[in-house]
């Protein structure tokens, strides 16, 4: 998948959950208004497109109201307001998104050296995969796991 795709797909996820209910002309409206636009509307296929590839992608459901003129909205939404998995993610991909988009900015902006945790994931990912108890003490952010099997 294209860089360029997953910035879509952000951007309606993002569009949607913002307006809460939206038919497909406002959604068109506000995506004229962004650069990757580049002045062309969204046709209702690639909006059905866009919107399966996001639904899969972030696990969340896009349902229409069609009574009043197709509205969309995010059925799931309190998963994403609630924070979770879903949350963690679709945040993630947006603030890395919003920092592409103004890379012209970035001589503007310090940003915090905060660790990712990736190294440590695959270390915590594994034993919960395999059912094995995990026991861990926190001393600060770069503390090591120790795994207990039973």
């Amino acid at each position: 998948m294209s860089k360029n795709l997953l910035n879509k797909y952000v951007w309606l996820v993002e569009t949607i959950y913002k307006a809460k209910y939206i038919s497909l002309e406002e959604i068109n409206k506000l995506w004229l208004e962004e650069d990757m636009s580049e002045g062309v509307e969204i046709p209702r296929k690639t909006f059905n497109t866009w919107k399966n590839q996001a639904e899969e992608l972030f696990g969340i459901n896009i349902n229409c109201e069609r009574k009043g003129g197709y509205h969309y909205y995010i059925e799931n939404a309190d998963d994403i307001k609630n924070g979770g998995f879903r949350n963690w993610l679709l945040e993630s991909v947006s603030v890395g998104n919003l920092l592409l988009e103004n890379k012209s900015l970035s001589n503007r902006i310090i940003l915090e050296n905060v660790p990712s945790g990736k190294g440590h994931l695959a270390q915590i990912l594994e034993p919960q995969w395999l059912r094995i108890e995990m026991a861990g003490i926190v001393k600060h952010l770069w503390n090591k796991y120790r795994i207990k099997r039973k």
